[in-house]
Order: structure tokens, then sequence, then C-alpha cells
């Protein structure tokens, strides 16, 4: 019976891994030889190659972030019905609010602007990117550029704001 637990039990670690119980490194120390060792192995390098692209996703992500927080223009991320998921700290500045505060708020809500308002309108009706000259708050002038993305099957916007 030793030897056949012993023979059983990478068997049950795979089983239990494939089920979602098992910790990924006992899978990583397990050595066998023959068809399942092949198995093992194949196992291991696609438990690898996961790691290696869920890091290069987590590093690309980072990156853009830190963009995000030092960009002197205003960024704000939409989804598709418009509210904001996204408000980087140029933006919470033009319009005077917090990514807090505007956080699932929509768009028209936040911007608190009707020509700015209508520029999402507009793209949101074209599908196009839409972009205009608004003298925002009676002392500056601002772009805003409201540009459509598709970010896999989901639709969203991003809104630039340039304070002229």
């Amino acid at each position: 019976t030793m030897w056949s637990e012993r023979k059983l039990r990478p068997i049950r670690q795979l089983n239990s891994l494939a089920q979602g119980g098992a910790n990924t490194d006992e899978l990583l120390l397990l050595e066998t030889d023959g068809e399942f060792g092949s198995l093992i192995r194949f196992f291991r390098r696609n438990i690898e190659k996961r790691h290696q692209i869920a890091k290069k996703r987590h590093r690309e992500k980072d990156r853009l972030l830190t963009i995000l927080q030092y960009m002197a223009d205003g960024v704000m991320i939409l989804n598709k019905d418009g509210k904001v998921r996204l408000l980087n700290p140029a933006a919470e500045r033009i319009l005077s609010t917090s990514q807090t505060k505007a956080r699932n708020r929509t768009f028209i809500q936040v911007a608190r602007d009707h020509r700015i308002a209508a520029l999402w309108q507009r793209c949101l009706e074209s599908e196009q990117e839409e972009t205009a000259l608004v003298d925002f708050d009676n002392d500056r002038f601002l772009r805003v550029v409201v540009t459509p993305f598709l970010q896999k099957s989901a639709r969203g916007y991003v809104t630039i704001l340039q304070d002229l």
C-alpha cells in the first residue's frame, strides 16, 4: 500500500489542483517520470507562463497609473453608461472634485457643464472622437476630447481635459 500511495499522491495533488483546491507551489515541487511526469511538466509550464503574464499585466497597470497620476491634462475614464470609473489628479483639480466623489457618478454630474455633456452625447451617438473648446468657469478655456474605446467586449470613453 505504501508503494501505491506514493504513486497516487501526484495524481491526487494534480486532481486537487485541477479542481482549484491545491497550492500551485505543490505542483511545482512534484517530480515523477513517464506520461504523468510529462503532464505535470506541462501544467508547470502553463502555471509559470500565467504567473509571468500576470506580473507583466501588473507592471503595465502600475506604469499606466503612474503616468495618469503625473499628467498635466485631466483624464476621466467612463464606462458605457457614462459613469466615472477613474479620474486623475489633474481632472480632480480642473473639475474641483475628487476621485472618491466622482466615482460611479455620471459624466454630466461630474463635469457640471452642459457643453461638455453635449460633447459626450455627440460621441455616444457618432461613436467617433469629439473635440471642443469650452469657456469653462468664465475664466479659462478647456480643450475637451471624448473618445470611445472598446475594452474586451465592454464599451467606454476616455475624456481628456486640457487646461489652456
